[in-house]
């Protein structure tokens, strides 16, 4: 089933000059009263336009790149939120950080307006740190793996995540070598990959292990000779019925009058003819459907590489 497509219209003006400066927006409005649009206030061709960004708080170890349309890139401690927040907050060492940012406090932005990092807030966001609480700091469900702590991470978060590979794409959780440790120096606990949509892991949602799918294809095949050979016995079953009923039929008991053979009770002869008729026309015909759907049908169509339904990706893979 296909996805619902997204959007393709926001909910913000394609131009908000709504919360630039006084300055600035009585600028534009005089060069439109012209009729011009000097290009330094005309954004178009990716030249400068007033922007109505917030002022970033910055902190006193930190290294600043910024630029004037929102990006920045924040080299410090850790720190998601006020400055007591964070490893590099509570004054710890060994909590390096990375903070690549665009667009400080999405669409709530205007330039009088002074943000620390809004972790729910900011519309992009890459944050890199050698300690951090990285589940905690983006509200994250445990899931299997559950919460890490003071550890080192790589977060990314925005409206869209899309990661590409010519030539293939891994996710790997595990060592890379015998006797690695973590970044603080301690032993690695071995934990899987969950994949948690819309970031809830609890019922109707929890979460499941995914299928292998070699071993759901051994699993349906050995059900399906299973069930076949049940469908066989069955088959030999109701033909051993009707030669046991044709015998019975044809049975008779001799008289003790002039020692002549007895006919079949009537009682008898409507219930074993109704069974061979049903028995021969219809449970025959449809126990070797069956067979033939099981044995030829759901292998040919779900269990065969190649197939358009074939139950095993041809490309991605989990173990």
């Amino acid at each position: 089933m296909a996805s619902e497509p997204y959007p393709k219209k926001t909910f913000q003006p394609a131009v908000d000059d709504a919360k630039i400066t006084p300055a600035s927006a009585q600028r534009i409005k005089e060069a439109e009263r012209q009729g011009l649009r000097p290009a330094s206030y005309s954004g178009v061709f990716c030249t400068p336009r007033p922007q109505p960004l917030a002022q970033y708080i910055p902190r006193d170890d930190e290294t600043i790149y910024s630029n004037p349309q929102g990006s920045y890139i924040c080299m410090g401690s850790d720190n998601l939120g006020d400055r007591t927040s964070g490893y590099g907050g509570a004054g710890e060492t060994r909590t390096s950080k990375i903070d690549l940012v665009c667009g400080r406090n999405g669409s709530n932005s205007w330039v009088e307006q002074s943000v620390d990092p809004l972790p729910y807030g900011d519309a992009a966001r890459i944050y890199i740190s050698e300690k951090t609480d990285c589940d905690s700091n983006f509200n994250l469900a445990d899931g299997t793996i559950g919460r890490q702590y003071a550890k080192s991470a790589v977060v990314l978060k925005a409206d869209g995540i899309r990661i590409i590979g010519r030539e293939g794409v891994k996710i790997v959780s595990g060592i890379g070598t015998k006797g690695e440790s973590n970044a603080l120096g301690g032993a690695i606990t071995k934990r899987g990959i969950d994949l948690i949509a819309g970031n809830v892991d609890e019922a109707p949602h929890q979460m499941q292990p995914l299928v292998k799918g070699e071993n759901l294809k051994k699993a349906l095949l050995s059900i399906a000779q299973d069930t076949s050979m049940i469908l066989a016995q069955v088959n030999n079953f109701i033909q051993y019925q009707l030669e046991f009923n044709s015998h019975i039929m044809s049975h008779a008991h001799i008289s003790p009058f002039l020692g002549s053979p007895t006919t079949l009770p009537p009682t008898m002869i409507g219930p074993t003819q109704q069974f061979a008729k049903k028995a021969a026309g219809e449970m025959m015909p449809d126990l070797l459907k069956i067979k033939v759907n099981i044995e030829g049908h759901l292998a040919s169509t779900y269990l065969t590489p190649g197939t358009e339904d074939y139950i095993l990706s041809q490309y991605n893979n989990t173990n």
